[in-house]
């Protein structure tokens, strides 16, 4: 999901269905632990954005 938000960010044309799918069906697989996959990858996404952006600026 980090790799997949950094090259969206980037301007690369990536789509964001696979991780989309990835993501539920590890949550689908553990249900009970979608706080914890959740958290690392909302912050990695968070800091690919802003990383992205500021190297754009």
């Amino acid at each position: 999901m980090f790799a997949n938000v950094l090259a969206v960010s980037l301007g690369l044309p990536v789509p964001a269905m696979p991780s989309l799918v990835l993501f539920g069906a590890m949550a689908a697989m553990h249900p009970g632990s979608v706080g914890t996959q959740l958290a690392p990858i909302l912050i990695l996404s968070i800091f690919a954005t802003l990383s992205a952006t500021a190297s754009v600026i």
